[in-house]
């Protein structure tokens, strides 16, 4: 878990799980950060930790899955390539 302080409290979070299953080798990462830090760089720098994490695991794909409505996330994934996929099932 990585997490970020200011002023002695905490304003972001990040948990990372690395799963590897079927030759598959997968990361789950969760970026959290305080609605009033939000548009400063906080998650960026955690987003980039978690994918030097699962670079230094050996991962070379990164899956993200969002919630719909969350428009921070909206920002922040297509910062590091990422694109929209919508699943209909």
């Amino acid at each position: 878990m990585l997490v970020v302080e200011k002023d002695g409290k905490i304003v972001g979070m990040n948990g990372i799980i690395f799963e590897r299953k079927s030759g598959v080798a997968r990361f789950f990462t969760g970026v959290v950060v305080a609605p009033e830090e939000q548009r400063q760089g906080i998650g960026s720098k955690l987003l980039h930790r978690s994918l030097l994490e699962a670079k230094r695991e050996g991962l070379g794909n990164a899956e993200v899955e969002t919630i719909q409505g969350i428009t921070a996330s909206e920002h922040l994934y297509p910062e590091f390539g990422g694109r929209r996929q919508i699943s209909v099932s």
